[in-house]
């Protein structure tokens, strides 16, 4: 185990940079759905329609299977957040790991992320694994869940990242989830554009 202090709690920081690359990976899945969904309200019907329903159910799919790595089941997810900080242990440094408060801690910022967007965080965890396990990453026929909406879980999933930003002693600033959405969501409106003038010419 690679444990290291940070500012208040011991974290494996093994797991660490797995969970950051799944966390940007959902923001960009995010992104994309968001943005065709809007695209897919001005197509009017056009031959390529059903190209961007494709691209957009595919981002969907990724959003909720991303989310549930993390947020899901922490006995069937490595790099669940409830895995970021061992219950003991030794730190590198030889440190006796002491992370008794880091779940109520760190879940009641999820917890409150996840009430602005007037839901409760074991409801909606709930909600996104059934989903996942009855239609995104399995399927059982004729018992489909609806999507749940994804707003809530890039809230609870910015949280954890600025967290992260926060607790790491980082030798850069760890970009945030609405950093890399915005500057993202400037270069899916660029591809965008070019697409929506091609679509003129022709």
């Amino acid at each position: 185990m690679n444990i290291h202090r940070m500012r208040n709690f011991f974290l494996e920081m093994n797991v660490i940079p797995e969970q950051i690359g799944v966390l940007q990976s959902f923001c960009k899945d995010y992104v994309n759905y968001r943005k065709i969904m809007l695209l897919l309200k001005s197509l009017d019907k056009r031959s390529n329609e059903d190209f961007f329903i494709s691209i957009s159910n595919s981002c969907v799919l990724s959003c909720v299977t991303s989310w549930c790595l993390l947020f899901g089941n922490p006995k069937n997810n490595k790099i669940h957040w409830h895995r970021s900080a061992p219950e003991n242990g030794v730190s590198i440094d030889g440190e006796v790991v002491d992370n008794s408060e880091y779940k109520i801690i760190v879940g009641s910022i999820l917890s409150n992320a996840c009430s602005r967007h007037d839901k409760i965080l074991d409801q909606y965890v709930f909600e996104m694994v059934c989903f996942r396990n009855k239609y995104a990453a399995h399927r059982d026929i004729g018992e489909y869940r609806p999507l749940p909406f994804l707003n809530a879980a890039f809230g609870v999933a910015s949280a954890y990242m600025s967290w992260l930003s926060d607790e790491i002693f980082w030798a850069q600033p760890l970009e945030t989830l609405e950093e890399l959405q915005v500057s993202y969501e400037s270069i899916v409106d660029s591809v965008l554009i070019v697409h929506n003038i091609n679509a003129v010419q022709l």
